[in-house]
């Protein structure tokens, strides 16, 4: 059980961090006035 949480915490920290970069992203990419997401 506690392995399986563990799991879980994981995927979820990484889903917020990929959340992030993309949000990060995007303000960056309104910032610099381009209308494509910079990958």
């Amino acid at each position: 059980f506690r392995r399986d949480r563990g799991r879980a915490d994981e995927e979820a920290t990484a889903a917020g961090t990929w959340e992030t970069k993309v949000k990060w992203k995007h303000q960056l990419g309104m910032v610099l006035g381009k209308n494509y997401p910079i990958w």
